[in-house]
């Protein structure tokens, strides 16, 4: 199982918002599945789907962004997953405009999102863009 988590604000003022890239980027990955938000659970909105036959669990948490460690624990203790099976993805002024950098590890740079979230070795998905509209591609990695 994976625990794909898009960080961002929950205020539709926001929705289309360079900080809310996690969101648009897991509205991405439930379209690509063709699954929907359909259940809130662990503060935050929940889509449901598979990916090769692995259950994967899409999530946008309902807090803002600098609380969104509080949902990210909830949905890891409820699905009994661990770091290994999270992937966080959330904006990133520091890559360049455009770009995605995947890596396992590492600081949060300038972002408070990762050290808030306590998830160790969790896989994190960094997205620069300015907006939806501005993106190159659509992502899904697992």
């Amino acid at each position: 199982m994976k625990i794909i988590v898009g960080l961002g604000n929950p205020e539709e003022k926001y929705m289309k918002t360079f900080h809310n890239m996690g969101y648009i980027a897991v509205g991405d990955v439930a379209a690509k599945l063709n699954v929907k938000f359909k259940k809130k659970e662990c503060e935050s909105w929940v889509a449901e789907g598979n990916l090769g036959g692995e259950k994967v669990i899409i999530a946008r948490p309902v807090t803002y962004m600098n609380l969104s460690g509080r949902a990210v624990k909830q949905l890891l203790a409820k699905y009994k997953a661990t770091a290994a099976d999270l992937v966080v993805i959330y904006d990133d002024y520091d890559i360049p405009k455009g770009s995605v950098r995947i890596r396992p590890s590492g600081s949060a740079g300038t972002h408070n999102v990762r050290p808030r979230c306590r998830c160790g070795d969790c896989a994190r998905k960094r997205r620069k863009n300015r907006t939806r509209y501005d993106r190159l591609q659509r992502l899904i990695v697992i």
